[in-house]
């Protein structure tokens, strides 16, 4: 045995001086390998949180006028884009002006959701001109053979 005289403090200084690790860290090491296995921390995932100012800043009057401006896109039969809302919303005096990003999150909290608009001006104008095409040939007899 190569230590078998020697105190602990001396076998722990000739170990640090053989690996290059303070005495300390190497106490620490023995210490736990005489409690258990030895195991490395884990990496703890980041909480990622919203913070809920929106909820806070914004009162449920300013939260009730943005609901009745979408509304009242759907009751002129357009269909309601975020930028027309906040340019809705902006140009009313009695609300704060926003931002894109923050308009958003706050119509995601108030659980409005979005959809990718497909219906543009060039799909409805051909629609529609498709729609006239079908109803004169049905005029004309053409349409049912």
């Amino acid at each position: 045995m190569r230590f078998a005289a020697k105190c602990v403090q001396e076998v722990l200084s000739v170990v640090s001086e053989d690996t290059g690790v303070s005495p300390r860290n190497v106490a620490k090491l023995k210490a736990e390998c005489v409690r258990g296995n030895l195991v490395s921390p884990k990496r703890r995932p980041r909480d990622v949180t919203i913070s809920s100012t929106r909820t806070v800043k914004h009162d449920s009057f300013t939260v009730h006028a943005i609901r009745l401006k979408v509304q009242s896109r759907y009751a002129k039969r357009e269909i309601p884009t975020l930028g027309s809302v906040r340019k809705a919303v902006n140009e009313d005096d009695d609300l704060p002006n926003f931002t894109k990003t923050t308009l958003w999150r706050l119509m995601k909290n108030m659980s409005f959701t979005y959809d990718q608009r497909i219906w543009n001006l060039g799909i409805i104008v051909w629609h529609r001109r498709y729609l006239r095409a079908i109803k004169e040939f049905r005029r004309q007899g053409r349409g049912n053979r």
